[in-house]
């Protein structure tokens, strides 16, 4: 339970679901860079593991052999083992105040860069290059070493190599986000958090009459939850988390493609935020533009005529939209 190396599960003979099909997946409709968006246990980390295995020139690609990805041979002698990769955690970033967050990140690029060292006999690189990758190795790395170090060391891998750098970075953002027992909803499936299930069909092995339980509930920390009771003073605010804590469902309009700085800008953004990391889950949707349709049916229907006809000079107009027992409503920009 919990191992994330793809190496050691292969080599151990632990039961692997075989997602090294995401690998080609990856390759054919992905871009420079790609955001693998998914709630905390939900494999993640291994499947970074398991990515870095694939490109690097420095690892065994043997442990491949008999997996999905082994049957595209094309792809595989094009891909497999070709590329030097910077694999970073930022996990352990977990700290009260800036410095302290700063000592850690100093330490975790130290760690890095001290598994490259081949570099300094690299006879691609000058004199000038090796004392810059020294830099990375200092204790006392000042904040501008440290804020180019990944672009510096990967332009080291790349003279070293002759070829371009796979970057890896897991657990970049911050808060850690926990969810709810009840699973995940994407689309029209529901999908039970992993870790539950894994978790109580370990615990079956030995106690046949256990019943699942909610195993993630420490297996994070509560700061976006926090953040949110801080920022949700209102009264509707408190009546929608009464709601929830009910069992039952509210509208909100979601963001996903707000960025890091966004998230606790506004409580609307704070609410996107929990539905992303895994706190809140979907239970259908509501048609964004039924809403527009509706105003605009006022508009052609001339609704308002028989108002004005009787003396109503300020008039607003709301378009509603009901899907099942949820409502949402949106004002005409405009007043009448």
């Amino acid at each position: 339970m919990g191992l994330e190396n793809f190496e050691q599960i292969i080599n151990d003979n632990y039961y692997y679901v075989d997602k090294t099909g995401l690998i080609s997946e990856l390759l054919r409709n992905g871009g420079m860079v790609n955001l693998f968006t998914r709630p905390r246990r939900f494999g993640k980390t291994l499947n970074m593991s398991m990515i870095e295995h694939f490109f690097s020139i420095e690892r065994d690609q043997s442990i491949f052999d008999g997996l999905e990805i082994s049957k595209d041979t094309k792809l595989c002698e094009e891909y497999m083992g070709k590329y030097p990769v910077i694999s970073i955690s930022l996990k352990g970033i977990n700290a009260a105040t800036y410095k302290d967050a700063f000592d850690f990140a100093v330490q975790i690029m130290k760690e890095v860069a001290a598994t490259m060292q081949f570099l300094l006999e690299s006879k691609q690189l000058s004199e000038y290059d090796k004392s810059e990758y020294q830099k990375l190795l200092d204790d006392n790395m000042s904040e501008a070493v440290f804020c180019s170090s990944l672009k510096k060391l990967s332009i080291l891998l790349e003279k070293h190599y002759g070829t371009k750098v796979v970057f890896l970075i897991d657990e970049y953002d911050v808060p850690l986000a926990k969810a709810f027992e009840n699973g995940y909803q994407f689309g029209s499936v529901e999908v039970y958090c992993p870790w539950d299930v894994l978790n109580y069909c370990d615990k079956l092995k030995d106690h046949a009459d256990s019943f699942p339980e909610n195993y993630w509930i420490n297996t994070s920390g509560n700061d976006a939850v926090k953040k949110f009771i801080q920022m949700s003073g209102n009264f509707k605010t408190k009546r929608e988390i009464e709601t929830l804590l009910a069992g039952e469902e509210i509208i909100k309009e979601i963001h996903q493609e707000l960025v890091y700085p966004e998230m606790y800008q506004s409580l609307e953004n704070v609410w996107s935020l929990l539905f992303m990391t895994g706190y809140l889950t979907q239970r259908g949707r509501v048609d964004a533009q039924a809403c527009e349709r509706a105003l605009q049916q006022i508009e052609e229907k001339k609704y308002d005529e028989e108002l004005r006809e009787n003396g109503v000079n300020k008039i607003l107009k709301y378009g509603i939209a009901c899907y099942m027992k949820r409502c949402k409503v949106k004002q005409a920009e405009k007043l009448s």
